[in-house]
């Protein structure tokens, strides 16, 4: 790559003064899958976090629409104190079941429900991530994980759907 740097204009009828530039989600409710996790370690050397990128799938509101797509990043320390935070997402990511032993799972292209919120810290302010839930109950603007559930539900034959007909004899037991 060349150190030199020459002024060009952009092609056609482009003004960068009329491009938007890219912002942060606001704070909200948001159907989110888990895009990215990675671990790293911490600069000061004690110990271990996770980075977690999570995109945005859908919202509650119209006014929210312009986030789909966009990512919420959020940092999960792996110091004792701190792991009520990485169970919360694997709970709501795989269930109660999946959040015991001493590993935690790659939850890569998991679904699940988050709150985002502005965290105020040394005059800064950072969009976190809080409340984690399963997506099993979402029904937002564009997606019903509910009619999801029961389809899957279904599909398995594991009784979660209705029983379909008028009298218990249908029912299998």
């Amino acid at each position: 790559m060349s150190d030199d740097f020459d002024d060009f204009e952009l092609d056609g009828e482009n003004d960068l003064a009329n491009v938007p530039t890219s912002s942060e989600p606001d704070a909200g409710t948001y159907l989110v899958s888990i895009a990215k996790m990675e671990k790293k370690a911490r600069r000061d050397g004690n110990g271990n976090y996770i980075n977690v990128q999570f995109k945005i799938e859908d919202v509650l509101t119209e006014t929210a629409e312009k986030t789909i797509g966009r990512s919420v990043f959020d940092i999960f320390n792996l110091g004792t104190e701190a792991l009520w935070k990485i169970k919360g997402l694997i709970i709501a990511c795989r269930g109660e079941e999946g959040a015991t032993g001493n590993r935690i799972p790659n939850l890569t292209n998991e679904r699940l429900v988050l709150d985002a919120y502005i965290d105020k810290f040394n005059n800064t302010e950072n969009l976190r991530t809080r409340k984690y839930r399963t997506a099993k109950k979402w029904v937002g603007l564009t997606v019903d994980c509910t009619a999801e559930a029961e389809a899957e539900a279904s599909a398995k034959g594991d009784g979660a759907a209705a029983p379909k007909g008028d009298s218990q004899a249908e029912v299998e037991i």
